[in-house]
């Protein structure tokens, strides 16, 4: 029991600090209003599970039970359990969680509490995320994923995938998630990356709170390198051999830079799946023509 209190009472502290913030305003209940428990205090439940470690509906109402006598010093939040939470998160509208999301965000940072303390300056990763998968199409924006060699689950059947973008604040210790879309299903990482990085730029561009953006190799391309720039940010592209001229290119250039001259930067030796790894930085302007 003591140990579930320790491990409860960050996030009991930071919850009771933001009473005010946690109402929920602009998010419309679908239920009927009798004899339910109030949205705000299930999704408050929600959130108060998944930040106390819960990766599933699930798991937050097994945590949300155990932290029970925690959860009733928050304010409007309660103990709901799985059938309450699982009932109500499919039917909420995305666009109005999302309109929540970034309100919360631009609060945490007008109190500082998202500034760069991780690296020098504002720097959100964007990539791509597979949600959920299933042998049926699940929603309107599911991808078919038959004959993909990236569907291990269903290896050889017919299924599909829900995926997203997701950007995080990873300058900040916290790592926040900052925003999040549905890709539809027409299109892909490449293809939806202007639309995303628009809506980010019109949530938090004003804020100062983002300076560079990273993506993976699935939405590297000159014409997303563009649009970072002409949103007036720095880019941190990863690079594949699939790009495949500039994989050659960067290569021809890098790796006698690597023989001949010392790393510029390089970080300690880490454990990896393979055993160790150590990151070493070499930079060219050679290929900015490219």
């Amino acid at each position: 029991m003591e140990t579930l209190r320790r491990d409860a009472a960050p996030v009991t502290h930071f919850l009771r600090r933001r009473r005010p913030l946690w109402r929920w305003q602009g998010v419309d209940d679908p239920r009927s209003a009798r004899g339910q428990h109030p949205l705000a205090a299930v999704l408050n439940t929600v959130v108060f599970a998944f930040m106390a470690g819960a990766r599933s509906v699930r798991m937050a109402a097994d945590k949300a039970e155990r932290f029970r006598s925690a959860i009733r010093k928050v304010a409007r939040v309660c103990p709901c359990g799985r059938t309450a939470v699982g009932d109500l998160l499919p039917r909420l509208d995305p666009a109005q969680l999302r309109a929540a999301l970034i309100r919360f965000v631009r609060g945490e940072w007008y109190r500082k509490s998202l500034r760069p303390d991780r690296l020098p300056l504002g720097v959100v990763a964007i990539d791509g995320k597979a949600v959920w998968s299933h042998r049926e199409s699940f929603h309107p924006q599911c991808q078919d994923q038959r004959d993909k060699r990236s569907d291990k689950k269903y290896a050889g059947h017919r299924s599909w995938v829900l995926r997203v973008l997701r950007a995080a604040l990873v300058s900040a210790s916290s790592c926040v998630v900052i925003d999040q879309q549905v890709i539809p299903a027409a299109t892909n990482e490449m293809g939806f990356f202007a639309t995303f990085l628009r809506g980010l730029m019109e949530a938090y561009g004003r804020l100062g709170m983002i300076q560079a953006v990273s993506v993976d190799a699935g939405m590297v391309s000159r014409s997303n390198a563009d649009l970072v720039r002409q949103a007036g940010l720095h880019y941190i592209f990863r690079l594949k051999s699939l790009q495949v001229e500039l994989w050659r290119e960067a290569t021809r250039l890098l790796e006698p830079l690597a023989a001949a001259t010392a790393p510029e930067a390089q970080s300690p030796w880490e454990p990896d799946a393979r055993g160790r790894v150590r990151r070493q930085l070499w930079r060219t302007t050679e290929m900015a023509g490219w």
